[in-house]
């Protein structure tokens, strides 16, 4: 099935204003995003959203709408797990109803105030459930492929009840670029319920380890129309 663009839904400043908890939560990481290129909040979202997320995605794992992930560009892209071990499945509004609810109110919100901040001119979200088997992994890459511009900011949602560090599964940012990247400089971000991960799709070097137990994420990039 090919990617699925939410249009995001143009809210007005006083639901914005209205929404304490988001606003101050979106206006932290828009901060941390523009003075480093990526942001990281554990417990972003309430308990109950991400476990009726999770609850949507696995319900949807177990009816077997997931696909296998691809590697490369829509004309040349080849599975190869050995460097991407994922499952995923392409948000949309009839049968991912969580996520839509998610993506229309957390991620405009972090939208409008991304772009007030940055001016990065972001308009929609292009976005999966992501499920990644234990033992799998996504070797490093970039989010933004080649001759494409679009996508500006990753996102990344985890939805993983109990994680622990000795689960692996880590998702490792390299925001100082390939050459100057090392497993020292790395942030580690654990796929904890609730945390959001965010960061530059054009320069942010990233992968995700390999994990002792199935990790489930909803994912994907805020787009402008570059």
């Amino acid at each position: 099935m090919p990617a699925q663009v939410l249009n995001l839904p143009a809210m007005t400043a006083a639901q914005v204003a209205g929404d304490v908890h988001v606003t101050t939560l979106v206006q932290a990481m828009a901060g941390d995003f523009v003075r480093q290129g990526w942001a990281v909040r554990e417990n972003f979202l309430e308990l109950a959203r991400w476990q009726a997320l999770a609850a949507e995605a696995e319900q949807l794992w177990e009816q077997g709408a997931f696909r296998k992930a691809g590697i490369g560009r829509v004309a040349a892209q080849h599975v190869d797990a050995g460097i991407r071990g994922d499952y995923t499945l392409w948000l949309d509004a009839q049968r991912t109803s969580a996520a839509t609810g998610f993506v229309a109110r957390e991620l405009e919100a972090l939208r409008s105030t991304l772009n007030a901040a940055a001016y990065l001119g972001l308009f929609e979200f292009e976005g999966h459930f992501a499920r990644y088997p234990a033992d799998a992994r996504y070797a490093r890459h970039l989010d933004q492929p080649g001759g494409s511009e679009a996508r500006r900011v990753s996102v990344v949602l985890y939805l993983n009840a109990d994680w622990q560090a000795g689960d692996g599964g880590e998702l490792c940012l390299y925001p100082s670029g390939p050459l100057q990247a090392t497993a020292a400089t790395a942030v580690r971000v654990l796929p904890r319920g609730g945390t959001l991960a965010i960061f530059a799709s054009a320069d942010t070097h990233h992968e995700v380890r390999t994990a002792r137990r199935a990790r489930l994420s909803l994912s994907g990039w805020l787009r402008s129309r570059a």
